[in-house]
């Protein structure tokens, strides 16, 4: 699967410390030969100041003791550095490591500067020291020193473009080390310094610093508690969705992994899968290919097949394959999460635009045996208030949409609702009156009780709009429903479904439809998805390091 893998694309857009831990991560997963993987952080750490693991790497590839010349000429100009930095930032580095003289410090950063001058003989070339000497640290692969510098740097700063390189230093610090609520923090002040349209000269600079601070976000929220709300309250912001359409689009992947397993986020989920099919002549895997079959093309074949496609991405992705050990058994949570939304994504797809469905079928498309799926089905009753019934003897599943009655009185009032419902088994109508709901005993299907009036019963097997319309003009309320014949085991109302945001959370005959459709105008719909943008040049990045950013060429 090295065919779906992103680090080329990734590590353009990272620090070169970060990209340590991708290597790491394919390194263990066999992705590629160990040689390539060695070779690759022996040219990452050839633009470092860590010596030492370079010399380390070079003995693993070629297993040997000696190291080259130019490495060790490498490490001796980096020691004769360090101490020449240490020294220039000593006199600060010994005041801020005073606690008595810290408590001098103030809010205004023009009094300390003063202050410092007059008091410690400390001026501006020891504030530029310490920047220095903590980026080196950094450089070094000592990142809770580089921490602590750059923070005690930030509160002394006047300069706001080299405020805002520390600021991106100590992000990734963070990050390295780990400590993600830290990087959280960091993460939001960097957002705000960069929406804020004063810090940048160009347009241009600012989408670069978007997607910079996108990439490196990557990191933080897949691996915290909220990060899978998080990173959708991000990315899906129109600053942020247009910076990946235009640059990143394989960032597409970890947004619609997000979308996929929080269900908190339905309401934007169908402008997403707007996006996903405008953005796939530009970019397409199979997680964003999935929900492409499931919900643009409706092919729940295609999506069986992606679907396991999806759980070898999720497992050689980096930042979706994070392992948890558990005593002797190592699991990755994300993958588990993902396959079971994923069926219910095919299962509530399916049911929007079948009645009747065969449970070997079903099992099929989601990728189970007989049994697992006919369990996890009936789970799905019980736990999610699913409005389907099971019939154990042709096995098949039954969905009970709400019947309208459209007869409405000599007054023109709206007709009763009549869901197929348990409990008490009573209804009401508008009016609050009760409507005695009457249990056939020979079948135990559920019917409503109603005036005397001819009958004319009418068996769907594929619900679409149209003949749902006509089935509920032709089907009289006293008559047998179509589903006279089975025997149902469990059943709930579809006003639960919708009050829980599930399967389209809409009352009128569009909500047959898929979420992906816009059920005013969905040609239109498909019109400005074909002419959606004119073909872009290429956009300039911004280099690795975490220095100030580049204006484009």
């Amino acid at each position: 699967m090295a065919q779906y893998d992103l680090t080329p694309r990734i590590a353009p857009n990272l620090d070169r410390h970060l990209v340590f831990p991708l290597l790491e991560f394919l390194q263990e997963r066999q992705l590629y030969p160990d040689e390539e993987i060695l070779k690759a952080k022996i040219e990452l750490l050839s633009k470092t100041n860590m010596v030492d693991y370079a010399m380390d790497i070079h003995k693993s590839l070629y297993h040997t003791e000696e190291v080259p010349q130019d490495m060790v000429e490498r490490r001796a100009e980096v020691v004769a550095r360090l101490k020449a930095l240490e020294e220039a930032a000593a006199p600060l580095v010994a005041f801020l490591q005073n606690p008595n003289a810290v408590q001098e410090l103030r809010a205004d950063k023009h009094y300390n500067l003063q202050m410092l001058n007059d008091r410690y003989q400390i001026g501006p070339q020891q504030i530029e020291a310490l920047y220095q000497y903590a980026k080196f640290q950094f450089e070094c692969g000592n990142y809770s020193g580089a921490a602590d510098y750059l923070y005690q740097y930030r509160a002394l700063c006047t300069n706001s473009e080299r405020s805002l390189s520390a600021l991106w230093g100590k992000f990734a610090a963070e990050i390295l080390m780990p400590n993600w609520d830290t990087a959280l923090e960091e993460l939001n002040r960097l957002k705000e310094i960069i929406d804020s349209k004063q810090s940048f000269v160009s347009p241009m600079n600012q989408v670069q610093s978007r997607i910079w601070l996108m990439h490196w976000s990557l990191y933080i929220f897949f691996n915290n508690d909220n990060g899978r709300t998080q990173i959708i309250d991000l990315f899906n912001q129109d600053k942020y969705i247009n910076a990946i359409q235009t640059s990143a689009p394989h960032l597409l992947r970890y947004l619609a992994t997000a979308f996929i397993v929080n269900k908190r986020r339905r309401t934007q989920f169908k402008d997403f899968i707007k996006v996903i099919q405008q953005e796939q002549h530009s970019y397409k895997d199979p997680i964003t290919e999935f929900l492409a079959c499931v919900y643009v093309n409706y092919d729940f074949d295609g999506a069986q097949k992606k679907m396991r496609e999806c759980e070898e991405v999720i497992l050689n992705d980096p930042f979706l394959g994070k392992r948890v050990e558990d005593g002797n058994f190592s699991t990755v949570p994300l993958r588990d999460e993902f396959l079971e939304n994923a069926r219910l994504f095919i299962f509530e797809t399916y049911c929007r635009i079948h009645r009747r469905i065969d449970m070997g079928v079903l099992a099929e498309k989601l990728n189970l045996n007989y049994e697992e799926a006919e369990r996890w089905i009936v789970n799905l009753i019980r736990g999610s208030k699913l409005d389907a019934k099971i019939d154990s003897k042709s096995g098949t599943v039954l969905m009970e949409p709400n019947h309208l009655n459209v007869s409405a009185s000599n007054h023109g009032e709206r007709g009763h609702i009549w869901p197929y419902c348990g409990g008490s088994g009573v209804g009401k109508d508008e009016n609050g009156q009760g409507n005695r709901a009457i249990v056939d005993d020979a079948k135990d299907v559920l019917k409503p009780a109603t005036e005397s009036r001819p009958s004319n019963n009418l068996k769907l097997d594929v619900a679409d709009p149209k003949a749902q319309e006509d089935a509920v003009s032709n089907e009289v309320v006293g008559g047998k429903g179509p589903s006279a014949e089975v025997n149902m085991e469990a059943f709930i109302t579809t006003d639960d479904i919708i009050r829980a945001g599930g399967f389209g959370a809409r009352d009128d005959i569009s909500s047959f439809l898929p979420v992906a459709s816009d059920s005013t105008d969905f040609e239109a719909a498909m019109r400005d998805a074909r002419e959606y943008e004119e073909p872009q040049g290429e956009t300039s990045r911004p280099g690795l390091g975490w220095g100030q950013p580049r204006r484009a060429q």
